[in-house]
């Protein structure tokens, strides 16, 4: 099982002319990305010897360009891969994510840190129009809720067969 981390960062604009928006990496590239053509939150694997929030902070500013400031941790999320078919394979490695949630931060978006994963805002009401993994449309749901839960989810090829989730704190 890999070890990782992820941020749900929220940009809260305060007027109608500047919506509440939240920051996705648009992945694209090509047949050799596992998550080509999707929206994913910003993170990745811990190090050895690192814990989760330096991991999140790392990852965020190495994948955005952005220094997140006092992220939470809100979701653990573990990712049963065995059935799941992913970038045309299956029986890919688990996973156990430290989901975290930030509303602060500070520095310059960058373009495109990566050469296949693009950093875009995405408003509110355009939420539902962009291509996510449905076990990360059922996350969203509790990033809005109060609480620390604990997530299991399990694919078998490309679907969602179980989102079971607990409140923890």
């Amino acid at each position: 099982m890999k070890n990782g981390t992820a941020c749900f960062l929220r940009n809260y604009g305060g007027a109608p002319e500047s919506p509440n928006r939240s920051l996705f990496l648009y992945r694209h590239d090509g047949e050799k990305d596992l998550h080509n053509g999707y929206y994913v939150f910003p993170g990745g694997t811990i190090e050895r010897g690192e814990t989760g929030i330096d991991c999140i902070v790392r990852e965020f500013k190495e994948e955005t360009g952005l220094n997140i400031i006092k992220p939470r941790l809100k979701v653990l999320w573990t990712c049963d891969n065995r059935e799941r078919l992913l970038g045309g394979r299956t029986d890919r490695e688990d996973w156990l994510v430290q989901m975290y949630i930030a509303d602060k931060f500070y520095g310059e978006l960058r373009e495109e840190v990566r050469k296949n994963a693009k950093p875009i805002w995405i408003s509110d009401d355009s939420l539902d129009k962009i291509k996510m993994y449905p076990g990360d449309r059922e996350l969203l749901e509790l990033l809005g809720k109060g609480g620390i839960f604990e997530v299991r989810q399990r694919y078998q090829g490309e679907e969602l067969v179980l989102f079971d989730w607990n409140r923890v704190d």
